[in-house]
């Protein structure tokens, strides 16, 4: 994957979370493919919120493992 894209993935991901605080996996992938338009798979958004966990950006809600949380 381009770096570029990555960077783009990844901000528009914080984006969405940091004004909605909690999101479910398949709304965030819903989202970030309309909002980008760009041909993106199921792989490199995983990818992007993997390292945004890994970074301590994100985490996975505890209760609803399907749903992401931002972190202040």
């Amino acid at each position: 994957m381009i770096q570029e894209r990555k960077l783009a993935i990844e901000s528009q991901i914080m984006r969405l979370l940091k004004k909605e605080k909690k999101i479910a996996h398949y709304k965030l992938v819903k989202e970030v493919i309309n909002i980008l338009n760009l041909p993106l798979t199921s792989k490199d958004l995983q990818g992007c919120i993997d390292d945004l966990i890994r970074k301590d950006y994100i985490k996975r809600n505890e209760t609803y493992s399907d749903y992401y949380e931002y972190i202040p």
